[in-house]
């Protein structure tokens, strides 16, 4: 699935997350999402999954890169687009 920047808004604040759409339908989608570890994203522990409307979805990214994924280090995510929105 395609990854993506989700925004979740509050009558104060909005905050912006990045997952991976691993099912889509006609009005929303279903997105596992990331952690931030440094500069790159990881798949935590438990998964963090939620049905998002595509409105709230305000940009698709490109493929990652990968580094890691050893029975020692976690399978990290390196991401080329700009993402100094996302706080997590």
């Amino acid at each position: 699935g395609r990854y993506v920047v989700v925004r979740y808004s509050s009558k104060k604040v909005s905050q912006m997350y990045v997952g991976q759409i691993t099912e889509m339908n006609r009005t929303d989608d279903l997105v596992t999402y990331l952690r931030r570890s440094g500069a790159s994203f990881i798949r935590p522990e438990k998964e963090d999954i939620d049905t998002v409307s595509a409105d709230d979805i305000v940009k698709i990214l490109n493929d990652p890169k990968t580094v890691g994924g050893t029975a020692r280090v976690a399978l990290k995510l390196l991401f080329d687009d700009e993402l100094d929105m996302v706080k997590q």
